[in-house]
């Protein structure tokens, strides 16, 4: 039984898997590493509310009354660990002096992103700072469900996706919980994510630490940090290859290229926060060597929280000017289903030597039709 109204719509969201009362279905990875609901139909009772819950059927678009402000941790720490402003953390921290929990994204020890509950200040931590992949939500929709039930305060940090996927299934309104999402460029594939880390372990070693967003030369020239065993991989984002796809769209999510948030429903959380870029020409007064957050209320709970927060107010025209991904889904690259064929025969480095070095497939037909002159 097929679930979802099309499968270039599914967002991996886990509502329906969450919400079946037989556990009849489970989450199970493409060829690319997304993940997509798989129905048990011996467990099946056709009850319809995995239908009830699927995001590809929601047609109601939220109509917020969005307010903009800028954010910067006063702690240094933080800051430099965060990949922009520290704002998850600020808002972390309120959560945590209300005896709540936190639920956002972290490394395995496999180094796969999962999404997982804290309770702690070093929990949080590990939830710091950007993760350029997919997770796997798991049950935690359930977990935060108990948690509500029993009146306690929860934070869930997600993808813009995610949080829909959160509210669709929980079903109603709960005053305690805080939905967080961020301006997302799009969600990059975890088998590519799989393959990358490989590629460098075998150069490096062990991989020690991941940290997409190193901020040694500035938030703004970040690079990608991983530290290995035998030597630390470190390079700029406009060079790193896995840093380089996913800027380009390249291994995102089908769904990704039609945003359902961004194109059809809206954004369903109470703050949305990201990079403030443009931050040069909006505040040139300001020191945001170390990063910069621009965060974002669309309810009242929302504003009341960023209030406490002591945020400084923006235009919101100048975060549209300046980051289009909050608004506007990103164009896929025009040969992926090439990029994609190349990786499963010849392997990353060459799909991606396909895509940033034009001189490579001229130099291969050139090597191929000097092959078949010897030959004649």
């Amino acid at each position: 039984m097929q679930i979802y109204k099309n499968e270039s719509m599914c967002t991996g969201c886990t509502a329906c898997s969450n919400i079946c009362p037989k556990e009849a279905i489970s989450m199970k990875p493409d060829d690319k590493g997304f993940l997509y609901p798989e129905v048990d139909m011996s467990l099946c009772v056709q009850c319809g509310k995995c239908k009830a819950v699927c995001l590809t059927y929601e047609e109601n678009k939220r109509e917020n009354n969005d307010y903009a402000f800028y954010f910067i941790n006063e702690n240094p720490k933080t800051l430099l660990k965060s990949s922009s402003g520290g704002a998850f953390s600020k808002i972390a921290e309120n959560i945590l002096l209300k005896d709540g929990h936190v639920c956002g994204a972290v490394f395995n020890h496999k180094w796969d992103v999962i999404h997982k509950v804290a309770t702690n200040d070093s929990e949080i931590a590990e939830m710091r700072g950007s993760k350029y992949v997919q997770s796997d939500l798991q049950n935690v929709f359930r977990e935060i469900e108990e948690l509500l039930k029993y009146g306690k305060n929860v934070l869930f940090t997600g993808s813009p996706c995610q949080v829909v996927g959160l509210q669709k299934y929980l079903g109603k309104h709960y005053e305690k919980l805080i939905l967080v999402d961020f301006i997302c460029s799009s969600i990059p594939s975890p088998e590519i994510f799989r393959t990358y880390l490989k590629i460098l372990q075998n150069q490096y070693g062990e991989i020690k630490e991941i940290s997409f967003r190193d901020k040694s030369k500035g938030w703004k020239n970040y690079s990608v940090k991983i530290v290995c065993d035998q030597k630390t991989y470190l390079k700029n984002h406009n060079e790193d290859m896995f840093m380089k796809g996913f800027l380009g769209g390249l291994h995102s999510r089908s769904c990704c290229h039609n945003c359902p948030v961004k194109e059809r429903v809206g954004y369903w959380s109470d703050i949305t926060i990201g990079d403030l870029w443009g931050a040069e020409e909006i505040l040139p007064q300001l020191d945001y060597y170390n990063g910069i957050s621009v965060v974002i209320s669309h309810t009242e709970k929302g504003l009341e929280l960023i209030k406490e927060m002591q945020c400084k107010k923006l235009e919101l025209e100048e975060v549209y000017k300046h980051n289009p991904r909050y608004q506007h889904s990103h164009t896929p690259y025009k040969d992926l289903d090439k990029f994609w064929d190349i990786y499963k025969k010849k392997g990353l480095e060459k799909a991606y030597q396909f895509v940033y070095s034009p001189s490579f497939i001229k130099r291969v037909k050139e090597k191929s039709k000097r092959i078949i002159m010897r030959r004649k």
